[in-house]
């Protein structure tokens, strides 16, 4: 039986921080000053993710390589200097998007910013360092691949995108980081990430007169950034099953997958809250029907994914073999109703206290802030773009949230990727569509 807390009268306030742009050359520099901690936080956020690889895994394996050692100081010596000043630096790579960051104590920011600017300016990509590098990227993915979670979200990227970059694991596989070279390595930093799009983003307490002196010199090295027209995914024309062989799995994890919502769409206020309904909080209608009343998992959710080239609309669960068709079954009879019918007036002023409460709680440090802001970066947003979609939620009517239930709830095609035993799971996906198996 489930209960049901009490509804709040009160709607939590939302305050945001100032963000102050700065641009130098063709740089955006986003400044969010909070001295209320001795933090500093600083990233260099580039458009060269894994969907511009000419070998799978090659941007991932160059960024990686960005935070092991400079032409000035090996990987010992960076790390050296990092903890003697208590700061820490990480690079990453996704399929959209690339970067650098280090954060540190705020006495030591300028120092700080010294070490990332000199591994993101003068990498060495020294044989020692790849080498290195290799070896702890394969050894990732051989236990990415021992992960369910994991299987079924590579299995419906492979089914869902086809041919598109999209379909890649940001990562690459085994086969090809190990044939990437020094010289791969090196072209591509040049010629990609160097030439590509380019922000920084700077929080914490600092000075951000300093803080502009030190980028002016290393940013005046970026040479033209030089548009790459990537394919925009074009949609899924038809629906699909797939299947990724989990070895004696106990359970079954399943995401489903279909177009999602740009993220400047005028119908993103309304899909936000239509989703927290859906799928996207605990008390949701997918989390009541699947686990509290029929006891098929511990726990399902829905979120909506924006990227540069494609949007996607996502179901995920885990949930025993024996259960699965039943579960999907019952999944498209929710997604019917809930296309078919406007949700109640309680549904509807829970799922609006709820996320305005919850976006309160992503706003709480500068570097959750500088996160959201990356986003507007990335997706080319509008400034004032999260107060913008707050300000609208808070005039939604149920009506125009059922307006996004019919239009983004219960798409024509969908793809099904299922990790676990493919000799069971084939059987309950038959009348699902194309049923394909997936290679990890």
């Amino acid at each position: 039986m489930s209960v049901k807390p009490p509804l709040s009268d009160n709607m939590p306030e939302v305050v945001f921080s100032d963000i102050e742009t700065v641009k130098l050359g063709n740089v955006n520099i986003y400044f969010i000053e909070d001295n209320t901690q001795d933090l500093f936080n600083c990233m260099i956020v580039n458009l060269a993710g894994s969907s511009h690889d000419t070998l799978p895994g090659l941007s991932y394996l160059t960024h990686i390589l960005l935070s092991y050692g400079s032409s000035k100081s090996n990987y010992e010596e960076i790390s050296l200097r990092q903890d003697m000043l208590g700061a820490y630096m990480s690079s990453q790579c996704n399929a959209d998007e690339g970067g650098i960051k280090i954060i540190s104590l705020a006495e030591h920011y300028e120092k700080s910013m010294d070490i990332m600017l000199e591994c993101y300016f003068s990498p060495a990509f020294t044989e020692t360092e790849l080498e290195r590098v290799q070896k702890k990227v394969t050894s990732s993915i051989r236990q990415s691949k021992a992960d369910p979670g994991f299987l079924a979200s590579y299995a419906m990227m492979k089914a869902y995108y086809g041919e598109h970059p999209y379909s890649h694991a940001s990562f690459g596989d085994e086969e090809s980081i190990t044939k990437i070279t020094s010289n791969d390595v090196l072209d591509f930093y040049n010629n990609v990430v160097l030439r590509s799009e380019h922000a920084v983003f700077v929080s914490g307490k600092f000075d951000k007169e300093s803080v502009i002196e030190k980028l002016k010199s290393h940013i005046s090295k970026f040479p033209e950034a030089q548009a790459v027209n990537l394919p925009v995914f074009g949609g899924l024309q038809k629906q699909i099953s797939a299947v990724i062989d989990k070895k004696n799995a106990q359970q079954s994890n399943l995401i489903i997958a279909s177009e999602g919502i740009a993220p400047n769409s005028t119908d993103l206020p309304a899909v936000k809250i239509a989703n927290v309904i859906f799928g996207g909080y605990f008390m949701s209608r997918l989390n009541e029907i699947l686990r509290e009343q029929h006891g098929f998992t511990y726990g399902i959710g829905s979120h909506f994914r924006h990227r540069r080239l494609s949007n996607e609309f996502m179901i995920s669960s885990s949930l025993n073999t024996e259960n699965l068709r039943k579960a999907i079954d019952i999944i498209n009879d929710i997604k019917n109703d809930f296309s078919s019918n406007p949700v109640s007036d309680e549904e509807f002023t829970r799922a609006v206290r709820y996320y305005t409460g919850n976006f309160t709680v992503n706003l709480e440090s500068h570097m959750q802030i500088a996160n959201l802001v990356k986003g507007i970066f990335i997706h080319k947003l509008d400034k004032d773009h999260y107060k913008k979609l707050l300000e609208n939620i808070m005039k939604l009517s149920i009506n125009d949230v059922f307006e996004a239930q019919q239009k983004y709830f219960n798409p024509a095609n969908s793809v099904i990727a299922v990790s676990g035993e493919p000799e069971t799971i084939n059987k309950e996906l038959t009348g699902l569509g194309e049923l394909i198996t997936i290679n990890a």
